[in-house]
Order: C-alpha cells, then structure tokens, then sequence
C-alpha cells in the first residue's frame, strides 16, 4: 500500500492506546498516522503539531472537527473511534477507509467516465444535504478530501469546518481553505455557508471528469483572482454534465442550486456504486484491503552521516491472527473486535461535596426499557408523542412513522410530510410541497389533520386564506388555535413573502395573519409558545411578544448585543434557546439565563454571563425548564483548562422569581445542552457518549440517580420526548421506551 509511509525517527511508538504503523500524509497543521488499536482495530489517528498544540485557538478547532466528524457520522464519512483533544499532543482517531482520494483515481484511472462522475456527485449531494442539516459547511470540499470507498464516496478533514451560526476562528477577511476550491465569498474571506460548498463541489466534480482543477493558476493570488473574476473551463467536461456544474459553479451564492436538487439532476446508475467505477480504481480497492493486515510498524533511521546506508527496522508487529482478516469486506468497514450487548448499566459516584450515594440507592438503578422501535430515523428531529403514539420522521425522506406508546409497534407511516404537532384536539401535519409532483393530488391542503390511529389525513380548512399562504412550520398551539410560519409565493421566482399566522382548530378559519420582513433577519421565529393570553416568539436576535387572539406586536426585546459578540452577522450570534413562561415570566437562555415580564419585557434578572466557559463566544446554556419555583438549565461547560480538575458539565438551579443559585451538580459526562425533562422528582439529561443515552439527576439530593445504557455507536446524539409515566429516547434511528412512576 503506497500511500503509506513509514514513521520518522521521533514519532512516538503509541498515542493513547493506538500504536502507530505508518505515516499517511502530514501537512502544515499537523500529521495523519495509519495505528492499530490493542484489539486490532485499524484507524487513521490525526494530530496537531506540537507548536499549534499550544495555542488555544488551534485547541478549540480541533475539538470543533472532533465535534463534526462526530455529528456526520459513517454514512457520509468516517466514523470517529476516539479522541485526546485535550492531551499533551490532541489525537482523533477515525475508521480507516479503504479507498482512494478522487485524485488519486483520477490519477490511477484518467479523467473519470461520465457514469462515475455522476454517481460520486449525486452521492456527495446527499452528503452535503446532510452535513448542512446538521448544521455544518465543511469549507474545505476538494479531490484529496473525497475517499472513494467500494460502498460510495466519504468526506473527510473537517478541520476548517464551522457549524452555521457558529462564532468565526477566523479574523474577518481571513482566508481558509484551498484556493482552487474555494467560492468566491470566501476567496473574499467573507462567509462561506451551505452555497459555498455547492460551489466546491462544481470544482469537485469538474476535476473528476477532466483531471484538471476548475481555476488553474501559477500561484494562490492569481487562482484566488480567477476564483473571483475568471470563468472555469468547461471546454473538456461531457455535454450531459455541462450544466449541472456549470449551475454549482456560479459566481452569486444564491443563484447555485441546493444539494437536495442535485441529486435528482446527476441522477445514480442502477446498481452499487462500486459497479460505476472504473477497473483501475477496483483494483486499487481490492490491494488496498487484501494487504491492509501485512502492514506493520517501520521506523525511518534517524538523520546521520551513514543514514543513506541504513533500511528501516521493523517493529514486532501487532497484528491479530490471519483468520481475523475473513471479517473484511471490501465496502470498507472494519469489525469490532467482540460483540457489544445492550443493556442498562448503573453507576455511582461522588458529587463535590455530597458525598456518595449508598449502594440501596444504586442498587434501584435505571428502569428496564419497555420496548424499542428501529428505523431510519432521524435522532435530530424531536419525536412527538400525543394521542397514543410516539412519532418519529425518516432521515432519508420527508415521513413520519406512528410507533404505538403501550406496545411499541408500528401502526401506520405517511408522507411526504414535512412536520408534525401535537395538540390538544390530536395531531397536526404539514405536508412537504417538495415532494409532491405536479399532477399527484387535485386538491393538496397543506394544512391537516392527521389521525393518531390511522395516519388519515383530513384539511385543516378547504383553504388557507385568500390569497392562500403555504405553510413551512408548525410553531405551537393552545386549546383554540394553532400557529403556523408560513410564506405566500412570490412571482416571478421572487422568494416567497413570510407570514406568521394562526387558525382555529374547530372551524379551520384563518384568525389572523402578519407579515413578517421580507430581509429581516433574526425576524423569523425560530421557536414559540403560548400562554395567558401572550404568543412569545424565540428570534435569532431576542423575543417578539405577540397578543395571542390578534398577532398584533406587544413589544420586541433584543437580549443580545452584537457588538459584545465581535461578530459580522447576526447569524453569528450565539444560538437562543426555546423560551418558556411561568408565573407571569418569561425563562429563556442566550449567552445567559434571563427572566422578564410577561406583560411589559422588563428583564427581572440575569444569570450566567460572566460565567466561565471554553466555548468561543462565552457560555452555553441549555433551553430552561420550570419546576415548582425552580429553573433547571444545562450549563456547557465550565472553563478548568491549566487545572488538574475535569471539565465539568452542569446542571443548573435558579431560584425562578429572583435568579439566585440554589445549586449545581456537577456531570462526570459530557452532556447537550437541552432542555432537562423533569418527570418523577427527576432531571433527565442528554449525555453527549457513544454508549450512555439518559443520565437522571435526583432533584431532592443533586445527585447522580442513575444512567441507562445501550449498544455503542458513533452516533452520540439524542432526541427525547415524554408521557406521563414515559421517556422515550431516539439515538441512531433505535426508539426506546422508558417506564417512570407516575
């Protein structure tokens, strides 16, 4: 395997508990190594150099590409293994994918047949549609960074990565990336978001199916100027993928089309991916996995005067038997070395000055899942449990699967909806005009009624004013109402207009609607809720404060001040949390803990602010929840570098009327900063690990109750929902029911 190369005489032997094999690239931020784990795993461990180790601002980015490659997971790149970002040298360890980059098969093969390039590009679409969901541009899209794997293409090196709204690292007019690659907004050092890996992906594709790179140059300046000015040659791409790249490539971000649209453009060849690509790759592939396990550890000689006569010396090698190799298959995935059962662990531990809990404590541990649902679905969107169904939407499509609440099976799946909301009077949908094509349906009410026990459908109201608006989002709803984000189409392909509006539940008739600004942003409600009378919208910027029966505007509260931020956009601005109203006062979190008036906005108290925090723009918090005078919110994290003290994630307690701190418990695990579901004297909290799904805090003592465990997978992240007397958890498309005393 030529890519590999071996060790120089001062990388280490081990990082963490890998042993390091090879070398398999090393750049001007750091060094990529072929290791092995003790139980024979293989992986492709990265670093930061030791002088960039030292900067804290190389510290907080790494951490972010740990977070990254965390979120996108193995269907679209590499799944992480392990990681030190905290170690005297930071080290992430990823699957070591058996595949080529995209220039090193153009390299091995040619330019690229147009079946092939198709079916890399309409692949990587689908990779970016997702990636972007998360809320991630990768700003460093190009040939090197796309390993073509028997089971399809995979990004990797999310280094420059940023998730959308996310504080730059970067200094305003900065510029990161790879010139010949990068869009014109960043060739600026102006901000690069979804559109910008669009336009990568046009370069990608160019490259792929001619072998040379959209914006040729004879250094970065002039590539740079004709990234910005000049026009890419499409003299050599196929007639049939002439537009298609020509349409990614457009100087105007807003004029490239979106990945979800691609992908349908480019279109995939009937069978698997591997099948598309061409005999020199295949066979690239088939050496690449046939000789991964004669790999062992060589060491360079160290620099001398008869250096030149010396061979590298093998290290003992490491390998497990030869009969551990019959768990590959070319697609690429390497097996665990055992097998991993489920199941629910409980653990105890000492709190900061608590104590430990008694092991008749420990011993009542977590409860015993119900029942567990498994699907595709996606462990982003919050499921919805109401009418006796829990609900949960697809990863891959726009639909939504009715998983009955007692018993655990599936009743019913419908589509193509592009939400649901539970209300008092049953279930709301919207359907996703998206996926509907011309023709399918004559009359296709956007707003409806979905039977829990069924899945039936049924119009809201035969139209939705005049003229009719489309409906985007489902914000909330009380006994009477419902209220919807909605748009009126534009002409002419104008955007369309957003209105916020709100419907009877009984009759369908429209109560009211209100424009919102057509550029406004932090205009648009990201969150809302409604009580005693007020209709309370979470904005990107602060509160609009509405009259629930009108819409007419009460009064607007910016919680935040840009400037304190030192950002460009207010898209930059720390993300708020939902907002929550008890007792005459609005609870919401952004940067802080703040409560205000209900009726005037008056700000009654603010917490948190100057809390100490790792995070780049100052604290993070959690989304508030509101308990018998208590406000609960998950604090992420506090600032112990240059101690000997663990990072400690928190769970916060405020008193509600006055914002003083009652008191704190501190995580022995990293935790998302959501909202704690308060059920059964309990705060059950959102732990950020592979294994661990809930971790509850007792509320009467702060400590560590219990934590429920299932199988390990990359996927780290989950979505909860609850009913009286249940939990349910959804991680890695798997629905679990919890059982709580009610």
């Amino acid at each position: 395997m030529s890519t590999v190369r071996p060790l120089t005489h001062d990388d280490p032997d081990l990082l963490g508990r890998y042993r390091l094999i090879g070398r398999l690239g090393s750049g001007g931020m750091g060094t990529v190594f072929l290791a092995r784990s003790p139980g024979g795993r293989t992986v492709a461990l990265k670093t930061v150099h030791p002088h960039f180790a030292a900067e804290p601002e190389f510290r907080i980015r790494f951490r972010l590409e740990a977070e990254a490659a965390r979120a996108i997971g193995a269907r679209h790149g590499a799944t992480v293994v392990d990681c030190d970002p905290d170690g005297a040298v930071p080290w992430l360890a990823t699957e070591y994918l058996l595949g080529p980059a995209l220039d090193e098969a153009v390299r091995l093969a040619g330019p690229l047949p147009e079946h092939t390039v198709r079916a890399v590009g309409a692949h990587l679409a689908d990779a970016l549609g997702e990636i972007h969901r998360t809320g991630i541009v990768h700003r460093d899209l190009k040939p090197s960074n796309v390993l073509l794997t028997a089971a399809g293409p995979k990004i990797i090196d999310f280094g420059i990565a940023r998730a959308l709204g996310a504080q730059r690292l970067t200094r305003t007019g900065q510029v990161v990336g790879t010139p010949a690659y990068m869009s014109p907004e960043q060739a600026t050092g102006h901000d690069h978001g979804p559109e910008g890996d669009v336009f990568a992906l046009g370069g990608v594709l160019l490259f792929a199916a001619t072998g040379r790179p959209p914006f040729p140059g004879d250094g970065a300046a002039d590539i740079l100027y004709r990234v910005r000015y000049g026009e890419p040659d499409l003299t050599h791409v196929p007639d049939g993928l002439r537009a298609v790249i020509a349409s990614c490539l457009r100087k105007e971000a807003a004029d490239r089309p979106a990945p979800s649209r691609l992908s349908p453009q480019l279109g995939v060849p009937g069978g698997t991916f591997a099948e598309s690509l061409p005999e020199a790759v295949l066979a690239d592939l088939a050496d690449r996995t046939t000789r991964l396990w004669d790999l062992h550890p060589v060491r360079s000689p160290a620099p001398g005067p008869d250096a030149g006569e010396r061979t590298p010396t093998a290290v003992p090698p490491d390998a497990p038997p030869p009969r551990r190799r019959a768990l590959f298959a070319l697609g690429g995935g390497l097996l665990a070395a055992g097998a991993l059962t489920a199941g629910a662990v409980a653990y105890t531990r000492r709190d900061a000055g608590d104590g430990e809990r008694t092991a008749a404590d420990a011993a009542a541990g977590p409860p015993e899942a119900a029942w567990t649902f498994e699907g595709t679905f996606d462990n982003k969107v919050r499921p919805v449990a109401a009418g006796g169904v829990v609900l949960v939407r697809d990863a891959l499509r726009p639909r939504y699967t009715a998983v009955d609440a007692a018993t655990g099976r599936k009743k019913w799946t419908r589509d193509p909806l592009r939400d649901v909301l539970g209300t008092d009077g049953g279930l709301l949908a919207v359907l996703d005009e998206d996926e509907i094509t011309a023709g399918s349906s004559p009359v296709r009410p956007a707003l409806l009624r979905l039977d829990p026990e069924t899945g039936r459908t049924s119009p809201l109201h035969d139209s939705l004013g005049d003229p009719a608006l489309e409906p985007t989002a489902l914000l909330t709803a009380d006994r009477r109402t419902v209220y919807v984000l909605a748009g009126l189409p534009g002409r002419g392909g104008e955007p369309a207009r957003p209105f916020l509006s709100a419907y009877d539940l009984d009759s369908g008739a429209e109560r009211w609607r209100e424009a919102l600004p057509e550029q406004g942003v932090g205009a648009e409600p990201l969150s809302a809720v409604v009580e005693g009378g007020r209709l309370v919208c979470v904005t990107r910027l602060g509160l609009t404060v509405r009259a629930a029966d009108t819409g007419r505007t009460l009064y607007d509260e910016r919680l935040v001040d840009p400037a304190r931020y030192d950002v460009d956009e207010e898209s930059d601005l720390p993300s708020p949390s939902a907002a929550v109203v008890r007792d005459g006062r609005i609870h919401v979190s952004q940067g802080e803990v703040l409560a205000l008036d209900a009726r005037s906005g008056e700000t009654l108290w603010r917490w948190g602010a100057e809390e100490p925090s790792t995070w780049p723009g100052g604290p993070v918090y959690g989304a508030p929840a509101v308990q018998d005078g208590v406000v609960y919110v998950v604090a992420a994290p506090e600032d112990t570098r240059g101690t000997a003290e663990q990072t400690a994630w928190r769970l916060i307690a405020l008193d509600a009327a006055t914002g003083e701190f009652r008191w704190d418990h501190r995580a022995p695990l990293r935790l998302w900063p959501g909202e704690p579901l308060l059920r059964d004297g309990l705060a059950l909290l959102n732990p950020f690990d592979e294994r661990r799904l809930l971790y509850a805090v007792d509320l009467r003592d702060h400590r560590t109750a219990w934590t429920y465990s299932g199988p390990a997978h990359d996927t780290v992240s989950n979505s909860l929902a609850a009913t009286p007397g249940h939990v349910y958890v959804l991680r890695a498309g798997t629905l679990t029911a919890l059982p709580l005393r009610e």
